[in-house]
């Protein structure tokens, strides 16, 4: 079982309208509508991630997966998707590798980072302790990886991540569902394609 760990907390977007809470939580319920292998976070203490990996543990969850978007400074070109990985588990950084791969193979954004997969322990903000999210679930046995899809902060990679929630949420569950979702997520690409074309005519 996977458990999805939706933002928490509320970070305005470049657009002054939309929260990373909101929109993650968007896409989380997407994949659970086409992936019956994943529990999606209800605890929501603190504005943060308190009581989630815990939560995970009681599930019966073996991965725990952290959907959040990406922020800077507001309008500067940041671009591309970024993970976090636990350094302690290979099955870790295996996983955000997949998933960076596959988000970036969809955004028509070229990445500007000069590193995507990274360290949620000493190549994180803090140093010292790690990303909370990375950390705690480690510790209580589970696979953790933290994704940050895009930058919120700049808009042309904003406005793809609203415009595309249904094809970021198929590819994620693509990457985290295996064989079993295929049929679910081929109609789910299918249809974001077709909004697509259909958006460009």
């Amino acid at each position: 079982m996977i458990y999805l760990s939706p933002a928490n907390h509320n970070n305005l977007w470049v657009d002054g309208v939309t929260t990373e809470k909101e929109y993650c939580e968007k896409v989380v319920s997407k994949i659970k509508n086409i992936n019956s292998n994943v529990y999606v976070a209800s605890v929501f203490k603190n504005g943060d991630y308190t009581g989630r990996p815990e939560e995970a543990r009681d599930k019966g969850c073996d991965t725990y997966i952290a959907i959040h978007t990406n922020a800077y400074e507001y309008g500067v070109k940041t671009t591309g998707c970024v993970a976090f990985y636990h350094p302690e588990n290979s099955k870790s950084k295996e996983l955000a590798e997949k998933l960076v791969e596959a988000m970036n193979g969809i955004c028509p954004i070229e990445s500007n980072r000069a590193k995507s997969v990274l360290d949620g322990i000493s190549e994180s903000n803090y140093p010292d302790v790690g990303l909370g999210e990375i950390r705690e679930p480690h510790k209580l046995g589970m696979t953790p990886v933290l994704l940050e899809i895009n930058f919120h902060t700049y808009k042309p990679t904003a406005t793809w991540m609203k415009e595309n929630v249904d094809l970021i949420a198929s590819k994620i569950s693509e990457v985290i569902g295996g064989e079993s979702n295929k049929d679910k997520v081929i109609s789910l690409l299918c249809e974001a394609i077709g909004l697509l074309n259909e958006s460009m005519d």
